[in-house]
């Protein structure tokens, strides 16, 4: 199956545009010809207009090759995705995704931990919103190291974690969420604790909470694995709160934790050290909002980083296309609110340009959607 690509005008571009959702306009001055249309592999299909992973496979490519009739400058790649894919958190809400946009308007500290080498004891890692600093005596404990989204930071188990003061926090409407690593599973991995609130791995390897005074003995179904990815969040209102993993509401309660603007980070409220309850593993994209997110809201932040789209592009004055693709490209260095777009400026002046878009994911049965590729180049 392939798509049309159309042609046309835009701020003084030559604008080619690719795959999915393409609305002709008949002003145009033609259409991309030859080979100018959008291909795919047996792994991916067109679902409501919008290249998607088949039901049954973690990844999967599209491409397409556009006709600029002759030598070119290529000069921009500009993607539409239904919402932000391989992206860390964005720290003022976002505009212009197709479907799922970031509200980042109770966001009140995040940290991307994208750091690199030792933590020394007293150092201070800045975050949006809230400075905390290391506590780590033998300075051995703590250091930058790969992540879910570009880096993370390490922890011990030891005597190593995280202590600061937040601005303001709802005390019993608040989210917290982070992307977690452990190294192992039989003793507490503490994760946020503002003020009074306990979130945490159980050594039962299950999500839980608690307060100040006693953990609920509430855990999940799933049993976490060591030297795996996953996504864990905690929910709370007036009402009670709910676990996630993974995206998925994993068990709630009725409790009502206290927050408040003290907090730690990979450690358990009241800092008993040497401690049983540090974390042992790594901590990455960690984040605290200042309301009860929506279940919809959970999903996507999960999403950000379990589904990708990564670009390539290559040029040439004859087909088929030989070269080496530049890239791959995606929004993993995007630190804005919009999408981002890729610079094609680098490639040799050609007539065709060649795309690529490799649709990936962590969840077999979900996938990253991919709306309209528009590729631009000098009149």
């Amino acid at each position: 199956m392939s798509y049309p690509v159309a042609v046309g005008l835009r701020a003084g571009l030559l604008v080619l545009c690719g795959c999915g959702r393409i609305a002709f306009d008949p002003g145009s001055d033609g259409t991309c010809s030859g080979l100018g249309s959008a291909s795919f592999d047996s792994r991916v299909t067109m679902r409501d207009g919008r290249v998607v992973l088949a039901s049954d496979v973690t990844m999967g490519t599209v491409a397409g090759i556009c006709d600029g009739g002759t030598s070119r400058t290529w000069r921009e790649l500009a993607p539409a995705t239904a919402a932000a894919y391989d992206k860390p958190l964005a720290t003022t809400s976002e505009t212009g995704y197709v479907d799922a946009q970031l509200d980042a308007s109770a966001l009140v500290a995040y940290w991307a931990f994208d750091g690199s080498g030792p933590v020394a004891h007293g150092a201070s890692i800045d975050g949006y919103g809230a400075t905390v600093m290391s506590i780590n005596p033998d300075n051995a404990g703590l250091a930058y190291d790969t992540g879910k989204l570009g880096n993370s930071l390490h922890f011990d188990g030891v005597d190593a974690y995280l202590k600061g003061t937040l601005a303001a926090i709802d005390p019993q409407s608040y989210t917290l969420v982070a992307w977690i690593q452990l190294d192992e599973v039989a003793s507490e991995n503490h994760i946020l604790a503002p003020g009074d609130v306990q979130f945490f791995v159980e050594d039962n390897a299950r999500l839980e909470s608690g307060d100040s005074n006693s953990e609920y003995d509430i855990n999940g179904p799933r049993a976490l694995v060591a030297a795996r990815w996953y996504h864990a969040a905690m929910v709370q209102d007036a009402t009670g709160w709910t676990l996630y993993l993974d995206g998925t509401a994993e068990v709630s309660g009725l409790q009502v934790a206290t927050a408040g603007t003290p907090l730690l980070i990979g450690e358990i409220v009241g800092e008993s050290m040497p401690s049983f309850f540090t974390m042992t593993g790594r901590i990455d994209e960690a984040a605290i909002f200042s309301r009860a997110l929506w279940a919809e809201e959970i999903r996507r932040l999960y999403e950000r980083a379990a589904l990708r789209i990564r670009y390539e592009a290559r040029s040439c004055d004859a087909l088929p296309c030989t070269g080496a693709f530049a890239g791959p490209f995606s929004e993993a260095t995007n630190a804005s609110a919009v999408p981002a777009t890729f610079d094609l400026s680098p490639l040799p002046a050609g007539r065709y340009l060649e795309w690529r878009a490799t649709l990936e994911t962590d969840d077999v049965g979900t996938s990253p959607e991919l709306v309209d590729v528009v590729v631009s180049a000098g009149e």
